[in-house]
């Protein structure tokens, strides 16, 4: 199974479970998909009083509803208490981690707003205020982007630098059970 890039409405991309191999590089290509719904959340904004808003409606809930919570549980539950333990002594390194679960759980709360409006959007049936759907979708859009930036510039290469090949093997696999799939191809 190859993980599908596109951009036209569809269910999220499908994983290739040997990506889970490399950890590092399945959470950068969950953020390159976390890019994407970005573009499609703004296209859903734009649009919202056009015929036909929200095409892209029902893809984006069903991201925000399954893929967000479980990449936000990778890096939070397993790949930061990682980087936390290799860097005891790390003072900034434990400052990195705090601020990435607080903007986790900020990322939750934006999520939140959003799901109702969605969910109407998804059913073809209007948002009951626009104006702040909007609102809320755009704080969210460029919240998500400017946090994405963050953990690829950062985030990413610390634990590719750090980590060892035993804590990736382990972090792939308790990956691969979250996501739903019993081991890795």
């Amino acid at each position: 199974m190859a993980i599908s890039t596109a951009l036209a409405p569809a269910p999220a991309a499908p994983l290739d479970t040997a990506i889970l191999a490399d950890p590092i590089e399945f959470i950068r290509f969950e953020h390159y998909r976390q890019r994407t719904l970005c573009d499609r959340l703004g296209r859903v904004a734009d649009d919202l009083n056009r015929p036909g808003a929200g095409g892209d409606a029902a893809w984006i809930l069903d991201y925000l509803s399954t893929d967000l919570p479980l990449h936000i549980a990778d890096e939070s539950q397993d790949l930061m208490p990682l980087l936390r333990e290799r860097c005891q002594a790390d003072g900034q390194v434990h400052a990195i981690c705090d601020t990435l679960d607080r903007e986790h759980e900020r990322d939750e709360r934006g999520r939140d707003r959003l799901l109702e409006g969605l969910r109407r959007l998804a059913a073809r049936r209007p948002v009951a205020d626009p104006d702040h759907f909007v609102s809320a979708a755009r704080a969210f859009q460029d919240k998500l982007r400017r946090h994405v930036v963050w953990e690829n510039q950062m985030l990413l290469p610390l634990a590719r630098k750090i980590l060892w090949t035993g804590d990736l093997e382990s972090l792939g696999l308790r990956m691969a059970r979250r996501h739903g799939f019993s081991g890795r191809a």
